[in-house]
């Protein structure tokens, strides 16, 4: 027994350093990148901070009188998390003798109105939660009866995804969501595999409650604790098993009131932004409106494909197609396991299908289930190739190809965390129209001056030449920003170069932020709603 407990304990140290690497690998860029500039969502829940300081509801009043909706257009967690930073302050207000509740309850407003140190604390925190994806993906892997090395690389391949990294960062309740989805599977799958004990499945239970709590959608993620309590019923009468169902629903609906109690306390309000929410999807939403089922099916299908797993086009797909190897190496080695872990990413994208509006930041919750199939993907492949040098091959591009995604996510960091460094990215720039010198640029106004600033322009740029240019180059605040509603996203490939703050995919998002220079085809530019290279002449 002395023998066994070093070998236990060295086991335990290599798991916890298995888990440990991908989710500090997910943590460390994400928390460079803090300080990313504005979020369209932040003042939201900002502004429900305020409201829980004054006294108000949960529910709340409306935030604004012209706009539609109050409080309920997400549920509670994130606006559990947005109080934490506020809490130790607090707390320090009141431990003074001379200063009562209500001062410490000023004393706080100014603290979240301050927004800088109140804003970074608060990404912080959300940036965590939302790691945890990580570990939980190994988790996953582990309670399938793989090796520790195979949910490493699942963890991996997700804590290096610059598209959850980034999303990490946000004030939003999508990657929290993810993360209690993913732990709802760790539940599933490790009472699937003891089920001798119950705790697992009335955690998943929870989890899933917490999931619903973050963002509705994440309801869903019930669906896999009913299916597991149907696939372990051998053995128990209907009774009991109609009583494990009601134990379950029970745990769900708890936990999920617990973080939204306005759901049965204000069930109007709660009624009337759902319903505002919903309807916004399912009419469209400016440039990120796309028709149902087949067009947005196939826009979500060129994001798994292009981008979510890598910057790197040839990557992205690569790594997609060893996620759908994995898929089918699952179902053929345990169809049982694969509906449990495959019904909610399937479902979730057929209900998405059907609407109207395509924000990509709804598909992290997909991205630990793809994660997982990349890495059953790469194991299969290792254990069916039987030569030695053909086994090194396949762990040696794995490990280059999470190499590029690792620089990549460090160089698009350092470029948040100096994101008003103009000159910087002006000398990117000038390389990049230096190093193609066959190429002739149309160049705007104010990307023309930063030439001249520097004493060199070079002879393949024209502010006039509008037929035969291959590429033009602008400042966002120059075209994209005064055509916000018009400028279109969820088309990969639209912007082919930015020398700016990479906090967000620009081929998707379009509000905002610090300046950046864009740089795009006379093809793409042909594609554009409006006239983009006459804009770019004025």
């Amino acid at each position: 027994m002395d023998a066994a407990k070093p070998g236990k304990l060295g086991n335990r140290a290599l798991s916890v350093f298995q888990w440990l690497i991908p989710l500090l690998l997910c943590l460390v860029p994400a928390r460079a990148g803090l300080d990313f500039g504005w979020h369209p969502d932040e003042w939201f829940h900002t502004q429900r901070v305020i409201n829980a300081l004054n006294g108000e509801s949960f529910g709340g009043t409306d935030l604004h009188t012209d706009i539609p909706y109050g409080s309920y257009i997400y549920p509670g967690v994130p606006h559990i998390l947005s109080l934490i930073p506020v809490l130790p302050h607090m707390v320090n207000e009141w431990a003074k003798a001379s200063t009562g509740i209500g001062v410490g309850m000023e004393n706080s407003k100014s603290f979240v109105e301050a927004k800088v140190d109140y804003l970074v604390a608060r990404r912080f925190i959300f940036i965590f939660v939302a790691a945890l994806s990580v570990p939980w993906v190994y988790f996953q892997v582990r309670a399938m009866g793989r090796s520790g090395w195979e949910a490493m690389l699942a963890g991996l391949v997700l804590a290096l995804s610059w598209e959850y990294g980034y999303h990490c960062r946000w004030v939003a309740p999508d990657c929290i969501m993810a993360q209690f989805v993913a732990l709802a599977l760790v539940g599933c799958l490790r009472f699937y595999s003891e089920r001798a004990r119950t705790l697992p499945l009335y955690l998943a239970a929870a989890a899933a409650g917490l999931a619903t709590g973050s963002k509705y959608p994440g309801g869903l993620a019930l669906l896999p604790v009913l299916i597991v309590v149907f696939q372990t019923r051998a053995g128990l009468s209907w009774a009991e098993i109609l009583t494990r169902y009601l134990k379950v629903g029970a745990v769900f609906v708890v936990t999920y009131l617990l973080t939204t109690p306005g759901t049965v306390m204000t069930p109007g309000a709660f009624i009337r932004d759902v319903r505002c929410v919903t309807g916004v999807y399912s009419a469209g939403w400016f440039g990120y409106t796309v028709k149902t089922c087949g067009e947005h099916l196939e826009k979500m299908l060129a994001y798994f494909t292009t981008a979510s797993f890598s910057h790197y086009f040839p990557l992205a797909i690569i790594l997609f197609a060893v996620a759908v190897y994995g898929a089918v190496i699952l179902c053929r080695e345990s169809p049982r396991v694969a509906v449990l872990f495959l019904c909610v990413p399937v479902i979730y994208v057929a209900y998405f299908s059907l609407q109207r509006a395509m924000i990509v930041r709804n598909l992290m919750v997909i991205l630990p289930f793809v994660a997982v199939l990349i890495a059953r993907g790469v194991a299969s492949l290792h254990e069916r190739v039987y030569r030695l040098p053909f086994r090194i091959a396949v762990v040696l591009t794995v490990a280059a190809m999470l190499t590029v995604n690792l620089s990549w996510i460090l160089y698009a960091a350092n470029c948040v965390r100096h994101r008003r460094d103009i000159e910087r990215f002006g000398t990117e720039m000038q390389k990049y129209v230096e190093n193609h010198p066959k190429r002739h640029f149309l160049v705007s106004n104010r990307v023309f001056q930063v030439f001249e600033s520097r004493g060199h322009c070079p002879l393949n740029i024209s502010r006039t030449d509008t037929s035969t240019f291959d590429e033009m180059i602008f400042f966002a605040s120059e075209l994209q920003y005064p055509n916000l509603l018009a400028w279109p996203v969820n088309r990969p490939g639209r912007i082919k170069e930015v020398f700016g703050p990479w906090e967000k995919n620009y081929n998707y998002y379009q509000w905002p932020s610090d300046d950046a220079i864009m740089v795009v085809t006379k093809e793409r530019a042909s594609r554009f709603p409006f006239d983009i290279v006459g804009e770019c002449r004025r």
